[in-house]
């Protein structure tokens, strides 16, 4: 998987490169899925969990924050 070697090994090389390119980035990703849940039944990567899960921020759905409605 393309995401998970660039987040381990912080490099990846351009389709028709032969060189691998050395990067630093932080990636900031959102969903609505439990990926606890999907970890546990098998639907998503455990090893990508566990790189993505570093800070996760728990915030309620808007219907919930009214305040941040204009």
């Amino acid at each position: 998987m393309a995401l998970l070697r660039v987040l381990q090994e912080r490099e990846f090389e351009r389709v028709g490169g032969q060189h691998p390119i050395r990067v630093d980035v932080r990636v900031v990703a959102a969903t609505n899925r439990d990926l606890g849940e999907a970890v546990a039944s098998g639907t998503f990567r455990q090893d990508l969990f566990y790189r993505l899960n570093v800070f996760p921020l728990q915030v309620p759905p808007l219907r919930e924050r009214q305040e941040d409605i204009r």
